[in-house]
């Protein structure tokens, strides 16, 4: 799945972030739950801050012992590293989301003082750099987007690789590059090469499909792959179905690279 956004929407998506996250860190504790509800909820649906959140959330963390471990007036520490600390207070307020019934628990006693003390103190110095982070990733991609003063850039996400593009009129400018899509094609065509020689086809047939499909898998790999190879590709795969049906995981295999063809066809 792909979705484009251009300079206007993200500056709407951005200036309604910025109040959202306001709301939480201005929040008075008795609406914390109801805030950071909001607050989640605004930044799991969005795809552009979703997919930069998913790029960082790479380690897991026992958020669950932190809390219960914290000290009395003691803070939680923080990783040094920008993108485990995004992760980090992610996971933190997630946890506070699905497991408190109130927002000081994950709050309580952070600083000297009551209730809303602490609160202030818990949103200043964890939730705000979770924030501050979203909101520079944002800007990065709006200046990005400014390079050229050109009013129909835009930037084009693509949910399951984590790749980000940024397209000024028919020139595309690779802003953040990720190779999962590339990975899983080889994995799943080395699958493939694999099930199809324990399958009765003529020898020659066998050869020319191998030989399509490399090429097809090549052509993926390039900016503007030619959509008529792939499609010829993904003709033979079908036709070798029938001949491997019998063949444990051949289908499976067979249609998971066809599923993956069709997002350079279609």
């Amino acid at each position: 799945m792909e979705i484009t956004i251009d300079k206007k929407e993200l500056q709407k998506i951005g200036f309604k972030f910025r109040n959202i996250a306001s709301r939480l860190l201005k929040t008075n504790y008795q609406d914390g739950m109801e805030n950071l509800q909001r607050f989640l909820d605004y930044i799991d649906n969005v795809t552009i801050i979703e997919n930069y959140i998913k790029k960082n959330k790479i380690k897991k963390f026992d958020i669950e012992t932190d809390i219960n471990k914290r000290e009395y007036r003691e803070g939680y520490k923080l990783p040094i590293n920008p993108s485990d600390e995004i992760a980090y207070i992610y996971q933190l307020l997630k946890y506070c989301n699905e497991n408190c019934s109130e927002y000081i628990e994950i709050c309580s006693r952070y600083s000297k003082g009551n209730f809303q003390q602490w609160v202030d103190e818990f949103n200043s110095r964890v939730v705000l750099p979770f924030v501050n982070h979203i909101n520079n990733y944002l800007e990065e991609v709006a200046i990005d987007m400014n390079l050229n003063e050109n009013d129909k850039t835009t930037i084009t996400i693509h949910n399951e690789s984590g790749q980000v593009n940024l397209s000024q009129n028919e020139s595309t400018i690779n802003a953040v590059q990720n190779n999962q899509i590339n990975k899983e094609i080889q994995e799943v065509f080395s699958k493939y090469k694999k099930l199809i020689e324990e399958i009765e086809i003529p020898s020659e047939e066998k050869e020319d499909t191998i030989e399509l499909v490399d090429i097809a898998v090549d052509e993926t790999k390039k900016d503007k792959p030619k959509k008529s190879l792939i499609k010829v590709a993904t003709e033979k795969i079908n036709e070798s179905i029938k001949f491997g049906s019998a063949t444990l995981g051949f289908v499976k295999v067979s249609e998971k690279l066809i599923d993956i063809f069709s997002k350079f066809i279609n």
